[in-house]
């Protein structure tokens, strides 16, 4: 499922374009927010930040490939342009 962006107080500043991107990352986990409660859409992501994502993409990215046919997604079900 997709996240509802809501929670965070600066969703209006997610383009258009970027939504279901952003829902998606912020509902895999890759994405937690900022510590005041927004996602800083238009703001830049540190080294360390952008370290954090990866590593997470990489762990679901593991994760899928270890269960491909079990309760967990399918690679293609969690990158759908890579099917």
């Amino acid at each position: 499922g997709r996240a509802d962006l809501s929670r965070f107080s600066d969703t209006a500043a997610v383009a258009d374009y970027a939504r279901e991107a952003m829902a998606w990352a912020v509902s895999a986990g890759l994405i937690q927010g900022r510590s005041d409660g927004t996602l800083d859409p238009a703001g830049s992501a540190t080294r360390a930040q952008t370290a954090v994502i990866l590593q997470r993409l990489g762990a679901l990215l593991e994760e899928a490939c270890r269960q491909p046919t079990g309760p967990g997604p399918s690679v293609p079900a969690l990158f759908p342009a890579l099917s």
